[in-house]
């Protein structure tokens, strides 16, 4: 259905009386489709879950451009956003979107909701290609939220994104430590966010960077963890840290081999899209015989993201 039909019918069941009953269905909706999709995720069926939201998506971007009308709509429908972190956390050319989302949701659901903790740390991820002092602000924010809720997962999940902020500066120590941090604190399974795995991965994409032994250590840690084999993301980072390391300590057949064959693994089912660009870049680095440098995802182009000071707004005061 065009996003035309889909307003003329909204209009119509609003002067039958009818459109409070059919919000209240199509909020249900959206919820459940977010809670099964990030169940899938969490799970290791992450190709299962971005074809979800695929399928779903129409229906889900309806229900999310209309501004809620209650309170308690507004915060299913931020508790279904902070579900789908991994859609615009993973995806290119939906972070944006998800930006947009948290800005219309947060200043109308109540503060003290997980929710809002939970949108204040996506909230910075989004914004760190782009605006990466606004990202860190967000950052300042939400971090004496999640210690005064004891939120372990929220606290993980914010020394991940301090450990992305520091990448993009090119900071490896302090990724490094960041990274460490987010897997030693952020619990195992934890939901609505990414896993300690992943964590670890990035960790030892850190250590590659700085060239240190542990960073083979760390990868091959990352790839032991429980339930990791379905863990599609956690994986490629993993391999690209050991394709890393390998060309890092001068071992360039060794890494060059590691990351053709990861690339070559890699299909248009697979839920991570920038595992491709930074294998190709790697690629390129060892046949040319260039510095093993850590790929870092650019910003979307033409972004018009949510000002910052409009977003730390939304969010409780420390």
């Amino acid at each position: 259905m065009t996003r035309t039909a889909r307003d003329f019918g909204a209009e119509r069941l609003r002067e039958a009386d009818e459109f409070a009953v059919a919000a209240e269905r199509h909020v249900m909706h959206c919820r459940h489709v977010a809670e099964a999709a990030e169940e899938l995720w969490n799970s290791g069926r992450q190709t299962q879950a971005v074809q979800l939201v695929r399928d779903e998506g129409e229906e889900l971007a309806v229900m999310l451009r209309h501004m809620p009308e209650r309170p308690d709509h507004a915060t299913q429908l931020l508790t279904a956003v902070v579900n789908l972190w991994f859609w615009w956390a993973v995806h290119d050319g939906e972070a944006a979107r998800g930006l947009q989302y948290l800005h219309r949701l947060l200043p109308v659901c109540h503060p003290d909701h997980p929710a809002v903790l939970a949108g204040g740390w996506l909230a910075a991820w989004l914004t760190a290609p782009a605006d990466p002092r606004a990202a860190g602000e967000l950052l300042r924010t939400t971090w004496p939220e999640a210690v005064m809720a004891g939120d372990d997962a929220a606290l993980g999940r914010i020394a991940h994104v301090h450990g992305l902020l520091a990448l993009y500066r090119g900071d490896l120590a302090a990724a490094a430590e960041h990274f460490r941090e987010a897997a030693d604190t952020t619990p195992p399974h934890a939901p609505a966010g990414p896993s300690t795995a992943v964590s670890l991965a990035a960790l030892a994409v850190a250590q590659a960077g700085l060239g240190t032994t542990a960073a083979r250590h760390t990868a091959r840690r990352a790839l032991s963890q429980p339930g990791v084999r379905g863990d599609t993301w956690a994986c490629l980072v993993a391999r690209y840290a050991l394709a890393l390391s390998d060309h890092r300590q001068g071992r360039r057949s060794s890494a060059l081999r590691r990351a053709r064959r990861t690339l070559a693994s890699l299909d248009d089912r697979r839920p991570v899209p920038h595992a491709a660009p930074a294998l190709k870049q790697l690629i390129h680095d060892i046949e040319t015989g260039g510095p093993a440098r850590i790929y870092v995802p650019a910003a979307e182009p033409d972004r018009t993201d949510v000002p910052p000071r409009r977003l730390l707004a939304c969010l409780p005061c420390p």
